[in-house]
């Protein structure tokens, strides 16, 4: 197969990719795991369509998208912890 080497690499990343949601999993709000699925799909998908290169560049996406779920949302509230601001004292 052409591609062998990217297609493994995918389904490697899909691995990392549940194990690490189910990991972080109290942290993921319902429609945001209703996007990582849709998301996950479609790279199976590219994957059945034998488009790995297609598919490793929407693994990337899906990534990033999971470290802002998981990551940058939370940054306003540790911002404000370290502030000691309540909504008592907004």
């Amino acid at each position: 197969m052409k591609y062998q080497a990217e297609t493994d690499a995918v389904y490697d990343g899909l691995v990392d990719i549940s194990e690490l949601v189910k990991e972080h999993s109290d942290r993921i709000y319902r429609h945001q795991s209703n996007e990582i699925r849709k998301r996950v799909n479609h790279i199976k998908h590219l994957l059945g369509k034998r488009f790995p290169l297609k598919a490793k560049r929407e693994l990337k996406q899906l990534d990033l998208y999971i470290d802002k779920c998981l990551y940058i949302e939370e940054l306003p509230d540790l911002y404000d912890r370290q502030l000691g601001l309540t909504a008592d004292n907004y």
